[in-house]
This record gives C-alpha cells, sequence and structure tokens, in this order.
C-alpha cells in the first residue's frame, strides 16, 4: 500500500492567487478589546502563489482587493484567501518588495 501525503501542496490554476491574509487588529488605537466577531477583516495580504496566467501577480507581493471578494479555504492548517487576479485592486511593483519576499518566506516557507 502507498504512503499518503497528509498535506496536500495546492497551487491556484489559471489566473487564481492565493493571499495570507493581514491579521485584524484586537484593540482599538485607544487600547479597547475588540471581540472577534466585531472584528473587521484585513484586506490587504501577501501573495503566497499565483497562478500561471496572472500577469502581474507575484509570490511576496502586497496586495489589498474588496471586502467581498474571494473565497476563504483553510489549506494545511493556515486560512488563505484564494481570488481571481482582476479582483485585485493594488499591489506593490516587483522592485519594492524584496523586503517583504525574505518576510514572505520567513514566515511561509513560499515564495
Amino acid at each position: 500500500m502507498e504512503n499518503i501525503k497528509s498535506e496536500l501542496e495546492l497551487v491556484p490554476f489559471k489566473n487564481r492567487v492565493f493571499i495570507k491574509r493581514d491579521e485584524t487588529k484586537e484593540t482599538t488605537t485607544g487600547g479597547v478589546y475588540i471581540p472577534e466577531n466585531d472584528r473587521e477583516k484585513s484586506c490587504a495580504g501577501i501573495v503566497i502563489a499565483a497562478g500561471p496566467d496572472c500577469t502581474t501577480m507575484f509570490s511576496g507581493q502586497r496586495v489589498i482587493w474588496g471586502m467581498h471578494s474571494g473565497l476563504e479555504v483553510v489549506i494545511n492548517g493556515e486560512l488563505i484567501t484564494m481570488i481571481r487576479e482582476e479582483e485585485i485592486y493594488a499591489g506593490q511593483k516587483k522592485d519594492t518588495t524584496a523586503e517583504l519576499m525574505e518576510i514572505a518566506k520567513a514566515n511561509h516557507g513560499v515564495v
């Protein structure tokens, strides 16, 4: 019998992008605790994988998207947002993200 991997290695197809969403704030700037149910989800994050048809997205790029865009899934125990490239509003230029790529490598092991 073959050994089956317990963790799947998924890659986005076509023009899909996998994004690690930024953490939401637990307190306001004044220090007031925000209950988990009332926290707004961040619409910014770092691309951890881009599909082969993506023309402007790349791993390690910091991006922002619309609040109701994408699909959240759990991959290998991490909450990942899957989104189409055209639903992303803005991203950092490639030459300004060398530092972020190092952060992505350290945090996610994927670039």
